[in-house]
């Protein structure tokens, strides 16, 4: 059996390294160049270092990461909401970590660069009785494969070509910023500070460094549009207290990614022989931090699944059905758990809703550890 693999990204060389381990052949294809590089900073929760300690990916990662151990929830004159500890039960002997994403690509990458064809794209697949004749654009010849395994993002092309009625992406209406800012010294823990439809994610990535996350509802953002990103956050976080206005003075416009909050409304696994992993099967907002933990369980668990039928001589078919089962009770909850706070952004312009918001956080907590603690009790692939 050979696979093929399409996306370079955090999901498909996560898949990449455990097709190495299990000694299946395969080809990995992405579609940007090799020197194509994007991304700020990324936050990986307990199960992301979980997965990754099973990767043999421990040790590199924790000499480029930044350990966090507590979460703060306040309002945007700094008062505090709520706190929480990650160091307590059910997260004792968990680590919660925070990096540059470019870093996580290259601990991923490693080993692996010479087995990635860059700027290469599939173009067409014609499925067989056994396998799946894929056809490429550029100098790469078609090829037959057993499996293709797509990971390749929110937009994958591969969803699109297999479901193209699909009309699952969700665009939220929320435009949001990601950079990476400068502060010496800073001694900060991860902050979040809540407006009414906004907020500002302040995540240290290293002493000196913070990954920052800001979002307002999209329609604040139109009367503005001539002004640059900067100028943009500048304007809408304006009252924010510190280490917000330290951040954005020291920001350079350059350094901002741009963007909008998008999810899909449903899981895809697989069709057929294509099997769906990361944000192609199951993009989610941000809340939870799941975008690349989540990527990882679909990659341990699809590799289990292959494994366990190759050991018992079975079929494709039927591991790519445990896998469907395995992932879709976890993986369901975790996206309608992320999503729901962006259904009900507008009513967040109600003050009586937006406080009653505040209300239930001091009450149960910041949102995404509350959410993590369920997470951690749920059976998962560790």
């Amino acid at each position: 059996m050979k696979i093929l693999v399409i996306g370079a990204g955090i999901a498909g060389l996560a898949m990449a390294r455990v097709l190495t381990r299990l000694k299946i052949d395969f080809d990995i294809v992405e579609k940007r160049g090799r020197n194509d590089e994007h991304g700020t900073g990324i936050a990986l929760p307990f199960n992301a270092v979980r997965c990754l300690k099973q990767l043999g990916l421990y040790a590199p990662l924790m000499e480029k990461a930044h350990k966090v151990s507590s979460i703060t929830y306040g309002k945007t004159n700094g008062s505090v909401l709520s706190r929480a500890k990650l160091t307590s039960k059910p997260f004792k002997d968990d680590i919660f970590v925070a990096l540059l994403r470019k870093d996580l690509q290259a601990i991923l990458m490693e080993g692996l660069e010479d087995k990635i064809e860059f700027s290469c794209e599939a173009t067409q697949f014609n499925e067989q009785k056994s396998s799946i004749e894929v056809h490429f654009n550029g100098n790469k010849a078609s090829a037959q494969y057993g499996l293709v395994i797509a990971a390749d993002g929110v937009y994958s092309a591969v969803r699109r070509y297999f479901e193209p009625q699909d009309s699952s992406t969700l665009v939220h209406p929320v435009k949001c910023w990601r950079f990476v800012g400068h502060l010496a010294n800073h001694g900060l823990e991860p902050t979040y500070l809540f407006g009414k439809t906004d907020v500002f994610m302040a995540y240290p990535i290293s002493a000196d460094r913070i990954y920052g996350y800001a979002h307002v509802l999209a329609d604040k953002t139109v009367p503005y549009h001539s002004l640059n990103n900067l100028e943009q956050l500048r304007l809408f976080f304006s009252d924010y207290s510190d280490p917000i206005p330290q951040l954005l003075a020291q920001l350079h416009v350059r350094d901002i990614l741009p963007g909008r909050v998008v999810s899909v409304a449903k899981p895809l696994f697989h069709r057929r022989r294509v099997a769906f992993i990361g944000d192609a099967s199951s993009a989610c907002s941000p809340l939870l931090q799941q975008g690349a933990a989540s990527a990882f369980e679909d990659v341990l668990t699809l590799g289990s699944c292959l494994e366990r039928q190759m050991q018992q001589q079975g079929s494709i078919k039927m591991a790519l059905n445990e896998y469907k089962n395995e992932r879709s009770s976890r993986v369901q909850w975790i996206m309608n758990y992320s999503d729901k706070p962006y259904r009900a952004l507008r009513k967040m312009n109600n003050p009586i809703i937006s406080g009653l918001r505040n209300c239930l956080i001091r009450l149960r907590g910041p949102l995404n550890v509350t959410g993590w603690k369920r997470l951690a009790k749920m059976p998962g692939p560790f």
